[in-house]
């Protein structure tokens, strides 16, 4: 960026208005996305919680089947 810029009505605007908003602005994005981030960590912690459960379940269900079907 030249001086020049920076001394125009322009450049100063885009310097003291326009960067400082954008800043702002992907602090926001950044903010929003690990919040995001977090809730489907959590989602997928539970799915997977939900899903080893399942599995337990079905091996305990499938092995008391199968001994009470060779009686």
């Amino acid at each position: 960026m030249t001086s020049e810029f920076a001394k125009s009505q322009i450049g100063k605007k885009f310097l003291t208005n326009d960067i400082p908003q954008l800043v702002v602005a992907l602090n926001k994005l950044t903010e929003a996305m690990n919040e995001s981030n977090k809730i489907e960590e959590k989602k997928l912690l539970i799915e997977q919680k939900r899903y080893l459960n399942e599995t337990k379940n079905a091996r305990t269900t499938g092995s008391s089947e199968d001994s009470t079907v060779a009686e």
